[in-house]
């Protein structure tokens, strides 16, 4: 699908952010299907939802996989849920960090990043091996 077809059929909708510290240059979603559903805590997170979006899935075994996947998620107790949630949050894209490390250009706040992205990542881990066991 297209850019029209997608705004027309109200997936998405961009417009102006109206901020007038923004200047009217920034762009923010508007009243759409993605706007809807887009709860996302972080950045990364928004931004694999619009992945999701703009490339619908046809194929209905994957698409079942995908729903059973939000059913699991859907049915987590809400202490797990939480958990899960703060070790997610911390989560930072670290592209930049890394095409900084390739250059040769290395700064303090993309250790800072990897290390702050490591200690969310291993907390992640303990909470999917402890939900992993109990099943």
């Amino acid at each position: 699908m297209n850019k029209n077809s997608f705004e027309a059929l109200e997936i998405f909708q961009e417009e102006l952010h109206p901020s007038l510290s923004k200047n009217g240059f920034y762009k923010k979603e508007g009243v759409s299907l993605f706007g809807l559903f887009n709860v996302c805590q972080t950045k990364l997170g928004s931004y694999q939802l619009k992945k999701i979006f703009q490339q619908p899935i046809s194929d209905i075994e994957k698409l079942n996989e995908r729903q059973s996947i939000i059913q699991f998620f859907l049915e987590l107790n809400d202490d797990i849920l939480t958990n899960l949630l703060d070790s997610l949050k911390p989560l930072r894209d670290i592209s930049n960090a890394n095409r900084n490390f390739r250059s040769s250009i290395y700064r303090f706040g993309d250790f800072q990043l990897y290390h702050r992205n490591l200690e969310s990542l291993t907390q992640l881990r303990k909470i999917v091996f402890k939900l992993s066991s109990s099943f």
